[in-house]
């Protein structure tokens, strides 16, 4: 149906959604495995015709920009990943951006406080050769954000002993952008124990938790959160995920960038200097994230390695 005075159109098809959550759980697995080939293409042509196909068509002629509320299971998979009608991957047409709900609109203030992609004011945090809660070290993080210092030679870079809990908390709120590359921790039980590690320190903790964050106020405009199952959370009644990306936007930030499974150390310092090549020279969030996943994806072609990160926001 058709609402002329506001634009808005709603569609609807058939589908059979008995099996749906289970298959796009079983894809999600399958892409985040790079060795799941000749599995992972038919279960990601049949899903993305059953999702994508009625909607593709649907769509204006010279739309390039979508904004994504998933609901259920949908909020598991990357739809820049999914086929169109002929073939190609989503990324390849449009950027897309995702909110948790459609009522997060009214707590993100689209504009009101853009961020300053060239201004420099740029944290850096990663774990780096740290163990934590005997988790392994991510001795790639220090490669990653080594690189993208170097285009941001004002940025703070702080790194492993470092980048202890005060000194990340401080960050969320002393700096307008902030990248914390290090483990994500989802608690499927207490959703609101998930958490960022840290590196421990003395009398204090070795985690930013969700609780604490609920109750911060971010100065942070954009936060990236380039780590394991950063964007997974629990679902919840009434289609919410209770998750990291969720608890930053209600804290103040107005853009995450986060991953949907363990990520490819080379494959993800490649796409991040490239996504904050593109911030630099002016370029809105969403739309870096998708030129620098187009560029990882021509190297390595799985969604493994180009498709994990999603921007939930509206920039």
């Amino acid at each position: 149906s058709s609402d002329l005075n506001t634009g808005v159109t709603q569609i609807h098809w058939p589908a059979n959604t008995k099996t749906l959550d289970a298959n796009i759980r079983q894809l999600r697995d399958l892409m985040s495995n790079p060795r799941s080939g000749e599995q992972l293409e038919p279960l990601l042509k049949g899903i993305s015709a059953m999702l994508v196909g009625p909607v593709a068509k649907a769509l204006p002629a010279g739309t390039v920009r979508l904004l994504i509320v998933p609901a259920q299971a949908l909020h598991y998979i990357p739809f820049q990943a999914l086929l169109l009608p002929d073939g190609r991957a989503m990324v390849e047409q449009y950027t897309i951006s995702y909110l948790p709900s459609g009522s997060a609109l009214q707590f993100l203030k689209a504009g009101s406080r853009r961020p300053a992609n060239g201004s420099g004011d740029l944290f850096l945090g990663a774990l780096g050769n740290i163990s934590v809660d005997g988790m392994v070290p991510l001795p790639g993080t220090l490669r990653e954000t080594a690189a993208i210092e170097k285009l941001y030679p004002h940025a703070q870079l702080v790194t492993e002993g470092e980048f202890t809990h005060d000194r990340a908390v401080r960050a969320l709120q002393e700096h307008d952008q902030v990248h914390f590359a290090t483990h994500g921790l989802f608690d499927p039980e207490a959703p609101l124990f998930s958490a960022i590690l840290t590196a421990p320190e003395p009398g204090g903790p070795s985690r930013v938790s969700l609780y604490e964050v609920m109750d911060m106020l971010l100065r942070a405009r954009l936060v990236v959160l380039s780590a394991c199952e950063t964007d997974r959370g629990k679902l919840m009644g009434g289609d919410e995920i209770a998750g990291l990306t969720r608890t930053f936007l209600l804290a103040g930030a107005e853009t995450v960038v986060s991953s949907l499974w363990s990520v490819s150390d080379e494959a993800t310092a490649l796409l991040m200097q490239g996504f904050y090549r593109r911030l630099k020279a002016g370029q809105p969030t969403a739309a870096a994230l998708r030129e620098s996943q187009l560029e990882v994806r021509k190297q390595f072609p799985h969604p493994f390695f180009w498709a994990p990160f999603v921007e939930t926001g509206v920039d």
